[in-house]
């Protein structure tokens, strides 16, 4: 997969392939349709099924929970999310 190089994607790195430039977005695509892309088959749908909406919605579901409890948590403090990040 090539997507832009946005922050919240950073953390994916590792099976996406981050692109800038125009010679970047051409360069990886052409490594995606040549070699297959970043990381293997397997580990892009292990990070796919750890980031479904359902996920994403049980990961808000308790920050807000947590917000009605107490004051003190963040953002930042999801329950073993990746960096924070939906």
């Amino acid at each position: 997969m090539v997507t832009s190089a946005l922050q919240n994607v950073m953390p994916y790195a590792s099976v996406v392939t981050p692109a800038r430039t125009t010679k970047e977005w051409i360069e990886a695509i052409e490594h995606a349709i040549a070699d297959g892309g970043t990381g293997s088959a397997a580990e892009r749908r292990a990070v796919a099924r750890e980031n479904t909406w359902d996920h994403c919605v049980d990961l808000l579901e308790g920050w807000l929970e947590g917000l009605l409890r107490d004051d003190s948590v963040t953002m930042d403090e999801g329950a073993g999310n990746r960096a924070g990040t939906l």
